[in-house]
């Protein structure tokens, strides 16, 4: 067997098991609803980014131990929104 067919054989075997994985969705936070696709939460989103976390900031829990996360993100790409750039 030649190197460039197993090449070509590793990269196709690739593409099915992402193409079969596609709409798999994790979701980060305790908010999320359960047993959605990727595609049914790009529908209901309001904004879809990548990027990265800079920092998390938590406030002080509540009496019920609730408290309230705000985190800064630099965004790489934006989808289904304009959003001003802040350099």
């Amino acid at each position: 067997m030649s190197l460039m067919f197993k090449f070509a054989y590793s990269i196709l075997a690739l593409f099915v098991f992402s193409f079969l994985y596609l709409e798999t969705a994790t979701a980060q936070c305790a908010c999320a609803k359960p047993n959605i696709t990727a595609l049914e939460e790009y529908k209901d989103a309001t904004i879809v980014f990548t990027g990265e976390i800079l920092d998390i900031q938590r406030s002080e829990a509540d009496k019920q131990n609730r408290y309230y996360e705000t985190v800064k993100i630099a965004a790489d790409r934006v989808w289904k929104a304009n959003v001003d750039r802040d350099d």
